[in-house]
């Protein structure tokens, strides 16, 4: 298994990479820490499912022994002390509010499911349960995600001044309060692959990042409005394997939102390509 260096984050330069032209951002990050938007974007699936990714020494993944603190708002948020996370956020237009109702809906319906089958089987939920609402999970996030990659709403962050204020948002504390593994900024959402350092929660820094854009994002028509949907996606990434897969599904994003270069943009650490500059 190939794993980076713990010194991989010392006297390197980040290279923020637009087709043409690369500006030299002067905060120190990873060699292997730079946009590969101009270059990933022209891969296929098949070339991207193929790039070899090198977990991070810092990397870990979910522990079944060791103590894990749950809490629910609509969606169910797990926490585990060290673990590295993806973590899905987007604009609050980004999916329109009957869809989102209906959604809503659905799962409150499942949440009174759950609840009453728990409670006639002594707190235990049935197999065929599980799989039926593993099943709905998996189609709801697929109509989700394919909502969000048709680019739905103002999609703000398709401009380089936004695309740029977000990007230098998620580098601002890298390697201080949490390491950032790789990320993609979308018109309208964000995925991140990112790891909280000890004394710092994932909602914390996830909050900061969309305060922080919220008040400086050029073109809103509607100022006082939410800029972000308030709650956000995330899961505990389970072993490298799962890291693997949650990198290059990050990185397939644009192409299959069928987006130009200049219209997002990608981030990734420890990602090995003959067309990716190191």
């Amino acid at each position: 298994m190939k794993r980076l260096s713990t010194n991989w984050r010392r006297g390197c330069e980040y290279l923020w990479i637009q087709r043409d032209f690369v500006e030299r951002v002067s905060r120190p990050v990873p060699s292997t820490a730079f946009s590969v938007r101009s270059k990933v974007a022209n891969l296929t699936p098949s070339e991207i499912n193929d790039l070899e990714i090198a977990i991070p020494d810092s990397f870990i993944g979910f522990n079944p022994y060791e103590q894990v603190s749950i809490y629910e708002r609509n969606l169910p948020h797990w926490r585990q002390r060290g673990a590295t996370y993806f973590a899905t956020f987007r604009t609050a237009d980004s999916i329109p509010h009957e869809v989102h109702q209906d959604l809503k809906s659905a799962a409150d319906d499942w949440r009174d499911i759950i609840a009453k089958a728990r409670n006639q089987n002594s707190g235990i939920l049935p197999e065929n349960l599980k799989r039926e609402f593993d099943h709905f999970q998996r189609r709801n996030r697929a109509k989700i995600e394919s909502l969000l990659d048709g680019c739905a709403g103002d999609c703000l962050l398709r401009g380089k001044e936004n695309l740029h204020l977000l990007a230098e948002a998620f580098h601002h504390f890298n390697g201080e309060r949490y390491h950032l593994h790789a990320a993609v900024i979308m018109p309208n959402h964000c995925h991140v692959v990112i790891q909280p350092l000890s004394g710092h929660e994932l909602s914390n820094i996830l909050g900061s990042w969309k305060s922080f854009s919220a008040r400086n994002i050029r073109g809103r028509r509607h100022p006082t409005a939410p800029f972000w949907q308030a709650e956000n996606f995330d899961r505990i990434i389970r072993d490298e394997c799962h890291y693997r897969n949650a990198v290059r599904c990050l990185l397939k994003n644009p192409a299959k939102a069928r987006l130009a270069a200049e219209q997002c943009w990608l981030f990734a650490c420890g990602v090995n390509h003959p067309m990716i500059h190191n």
